[in-house]
């Protein structure tokens, strides 16, 4: 027994509501990838500065070691 294919009807109001909502779903992700950027801005720039605020150590660990306890030579 063969039984009839469901067949939905959709109104134009209900289509213009669909097309509305996915229109105003587009502009909330734009503004995501925004703040995504922002923040990937904000981190880079801290690192610079950390790494310029950081003390210059030309001599590295042997330097350091030769502060603490004197001149090993």
């Amino acid at each position: 027994m063969k039984t009839k294919p469901n067949i939905r009807v959709v109104k134009r109001a209900e289509r213009e509501r669909h097309a509305e909502e996915l229109v105003a779903e587009k502009p909330a992700s734009i503004i995501e990838i925004e703040q995504e950027k922002e923040r990937d801005a904000v981190m880079t720039i801290t690192a610079w500065i950390d790494e310029k605020q950081e003390p210059q150590n030309p001599g590295g660990a042997r330097a350091n070691f030769d502060d603490l306890f004197g001149e090993t030579n």
